[in-house]
């Protein structure tokens, strides 16, 4: 598989530098962003999708728990290394399920042991979404790659499947029962009626509350919840 893409989170760009370095060595991450300002963090996951990040506790004006339990609400199982000068929130960090938990100065050795687990994850998690998986349609089955669903589309008690190709089928199941069919964690309800496979987010306009999913030359523009907004509060740039 290619390199890990990991985004990393610290206020101080002296501790930036040095962790970039010392993942570098591993020679197994592609470092896609440098994050000072926490604020920041939830735009670049929007966009970049990463596969890890490292991030930091201690933080002026805000504080990487708290963050982390906002990526909660909506990447339930996006994996998080904190690393921090502070051994005292293990606790909480194994609450809001974090990969790994570093103390800093960084242990080299330590750190290797953490990207080799997380690759292994990651090679593992890439296995389980590129096999096909069984959905009940109203006469029988489909058997699909879930990067090959584009959103669900609650239907009473029916779900609409809309794939990227363009077809769609109605599943006897409603759409709660069929997303738990779902191994993957790229799937978030953006409203009551509608998940979308954030694979292929685009934007989302607060003003209009709707998003935009694009692959190749199909794309749509939904609606989203208040609720998915307040999740995506911290979208900036």
């Amino acid at each position: 598989m290619n390199k890990l893409r990991v985004l990393l989170v610290d206020d101080e760009s002296d501790a930036l530098d040095l962790l970039e370095s010392l993942l570098l060595e591993t020679q197994k991450v592609d470092i896609i962003e440098k994050i000072s300002n926490p604020l920041n963090v939830e735009c670049s996951i929007a966009k970049n999708k990463p596969d890890a990040i490292f991030l930091d506790i201690k933080m002026p004006d805000y504080n990487g728990l708290k963050l982390l339990e906002n990526i909660r609400k909506y990447k339930e199982n996006l994996p998080v290394i904190y690393v921090t000068a502070h051994n005292n929130y293990g606790v909480e960090a194994v609450k809001l399920k974090a990969f790994d938990y570093l103390v800093k100065p960084v242990n080299r050795k330590e750190l290797k042991e953490t990207i080799d687990n997380l690759y292994t994850q990651t090679k593992i998690k890439l296995r389980t979404d590129n096999c096909k998986i069984k959905l009940p349609i109203n006469d029988g089955y489909i058997y699909v790659r879930q990067q090959d669903i584009f959103y669900l589309k609650a239907d009473g008690n029916y779900t609409e499947i809309n794939l990227i190709s363009g077809e769609k089928y109605i599943s006897s199941y409603n759409m709660g029962r069929l997303s738990k069919r779902l191994n993957g964690t790229g799937f978030e309800r953006i409203n009551r009626n509608l998940i979308a496979n954030t694979e292929y987010l685009q934007k989302i306009n607060r003003k209009n509350k709707t998003c935009l999913l694009k692959t190749g030359s199909s794309e749509i523009e939904l609606p989203v919840s208040a609720t998915f907004l307040q999740n995506m509060n911290k979208l900036q740039h």
